[in-house]
């Protein structure tokens, strides 16, 4: 089972996309990119990417796509990543990728709590969306449920 050896900074040069199979990442998800960029802008990056070595002493990204995208468009040189200790075939990185993005779904009451708390400290939708870097309208959505 590979596990990770070490986190460190890579150049976005030796970054490849894509061990899963069928996952679409068209256009249609651009404005989640925006908004990734705002709080990333805002706060950097607070997870690192999971990539394992290929034989051409390239990285290949298993979770994090979305970071590896905003880094590219903000034509950031580096990004933080935990490296694998070992090559991982296609259905280990597909299962990477799947338990990435299933745990990341956070329930809408957990949303609703949260924004529920900051609301209070910072007062309006407006200026809560500025403080954290997301756009006005996800604020409200979220407010409003409160």
């Amino acid at each position: 089972m590979a596990r990770i050896k070490q986190v460190i900074e890579i150049p976005l040069s030796q970054i490849e996309l894509g061990v899963v199979p069928r996952v679409p990442h068209p256009l249609a998800f651009e404005a989640e990119i925006s908004d990734l960029m705002e709080s990333m802008k805002k706060f950097g990056q607070l997870q690192p990417i999971v990539v394992c070595e290929t034989p051409e002493g390239k990285y290949r990204v298993l979770a994090g796509r979305r970071r590896v995208v905003v880094f590219a468009k903000m034509r950031a040189p580096h990004i933080w990543a935990a490296i694998l200790d070992e090559m991982v075939d296609v259905e280990v990185g597909s299962a990477i990728w799947l338990t990435e993005n299933i745990v990341r779904r956070v329930n809408e009451e957990d949303l609703t709590a949260v924004f529920d708390v900051l609301l209070r400290k910072y007062g309006t939708p407006e200026a809560l969306a500025a403080q954290l870097g997301l756009p006005v309208e996800k604020v409200r959505r979220y407010a409003s449920r409160s």
